[in-house]
């Protein structure tokens, strides 16, 4: 009798320990999340917003420009009004223009701000070393002819923007308690050039990965300097703190080189991008379609969001028909679903990941390549209502039906060879997959 009552007292402490213990952690999750995680999190405006500060200078030491003058750069910072958290993500935002036009006044950047502030998020745009050396001089915003120097210039630009951004993100940290910053929730997102400058911050993270067109070159018409651009992080300063993101967010984006994207621990990244983009290959090619000489191919969003699914990266993807290169008709769509993703990866617990993407692999085609004859098949024999639609290699749409049907062919053999995207469309997800005409 009395080992039973010893037992039973026995299994009582070791409950109320489990106990303890439990709330203990629940305690501990609940303020080791942000304050803003739970119910809408950061997907429901419900701030007020303000300009935090205006023209913020943001690098401790001038760099040198294409044209060897030196500057320091600044932002505008954006705050919600009324928010009671004292550690905050941060997003900032870098402003399009092919790397040699507009500011950090640019009105989608600026749109964003507000936007995203409203939401709980400190914010920022900024000012970047844009301008390079084209075939007939400078290339900047009084330019009508964007044509560079040679296929090195327009990656030096994008090097130079990294570079600052980079020193964006790393002063941030150096000054987070001034701003009340949660440092492990920095963000960077933009359009265009800044969708570009967003993935070479998320992705060129290391020195053995520095562009050789960014090494001294030589002279520009004889006479102008291309010195070293100098070590990826710049020499912008705050170089006591890293300049790792956790997520970015790319609107008409592209990088030199998909194989910067190694695995599962880059910074994760949201993907948004027109099927038939005019100026920045939805794919892969030079910028405005090839119109202008001396632009290297740069690989689009498609394929940097196929590497990351490839190497298991955290990432998630829009693909829109369109061909306007603006962020306007897509503003809602990209405001709503970054919030998501962003609050999803803010407010995750440790066991979770997120590794969404519009575009998998819920179908199969093949046989890939063909002649041209392809079949499209679901997992399982539920019939089901499909539109497919098919894109040549420049975004143009060349097919687009609706089946109904687990099976069905794909008939393209009235089309030259070469290569196809084939988009399914279903009420669960969306799929594209590239395909190969060989005959």
């Amino acid at each position: 009798m009395k080992t039973t009552l010893t037992q039973l007292k026995e299994v009582r402490e070791v409950t109320v320990l489990l106990l303890v213990f439990m709330l203990l952690m629940i305690s501990f999750w609940s303020f080791a999340q942000p304050c803003r995680c739970g119910n809408d999190g950061y997907t429901t405006s419900i701030f007020q917003n303000t300009i935090l500060a205006s023209n913020v200078q943001y690098t401790q030491s001038a760099d040198v420009n294409f044209d060897g003058t030196t500057e320091q750069e600044k932002m505008d910072i954006w705050s919600p009004v009324g928010d009671n958290c004292n550690k905050r993500p941060v997003i900032i935002w870098v402003h399009g223009g092919g790397f040699a036009q507009g500011d950090k006044t640019a009105p989608d950047v600026v749109a964003m701000c507000d936007s995203f502030s409203r939401k709980g998020f400190i914010c920022a745009t900024i000012d970047y070393r844009d301008d390079y050396w084209g075939q007939f001089g400078p290339v900047n915003d009084n330019s009508q002819n964007p044509n560079p120097y040679d296929t090195k210039e327009f990656t030096r630009a994008d090097y130079r923007a990294m570079q600052d951004a980079k020193c964006a993100v790393r002063y941030f940290k150096a000054n987070a308690s001034t701003y009340g910053i949660d440092t492990s929730n920095i963000f960077m997102g933009g359009t265009s050039a800044g969708g570009w400058t967003s993935l070479m911050v998320a992705f060129l993270n290391k020195a053995s990965e520095k562009f050789s067109d960014c090494n001294q070159q030589s002279l520009v018409a004889g006479m102008y300097q291309r010195p070293d651009l100098g070590s990826i992080d710049g020499n912008g300063g705050w170089n006591n703190v890293s300049s790792r993101v956790r997520g970015i967010i790319s609107i008409f984006g592209a990088i030199p080189d998909t194989s910067l994207v190694d695995g599962p621990n880059d910074p994760a990244a949201i993907f948004f991008h027109e099927y038939g983009d005019p100026v920045v290959n939805f794919y892969y090619g030079q910028p405005y379609q090839g119109q202008y000489p001396n632009y290297a191919s740069y690989w689009g969003d498609y394929y940097v969001n196929m590497q990351m699914a490839n190497t298991g990266g955290t990432h998630k993807a829009f693909w829109i028909n369109g061909s306007q290169h603006s962020l306007y008709p897509y503003r809602g769509l990209v405001t709503s679903e970054t919030s998501k993703f962003l609050d999803s990866l803010i407010c995750a617990t440790p066991a979770t990941s997120v590794n969404e993407e519009v575009n998998n692999n819920s179908f199969s085609i093949f046989p890939n390549p063909s002649t041209g004859v392809f079949q499209l098949q679901t997992p399982n024999s539920q019939l089901r209502t499909l539109k497919i639609q098919v894109y040549n290699s420049i975004g143009g749409q060349i097919l687009s039906e609706t089946v109904n049907q687990n099976k069905s062919t794909i008939n393209l053999s009235d089309k030259s060879d070469g290569v196809y995207f084939i988009k399914v469309n279903s009420e669960e997800n969306v799929m594209t997959e590239k395909v190969l005409i060989s005959r």
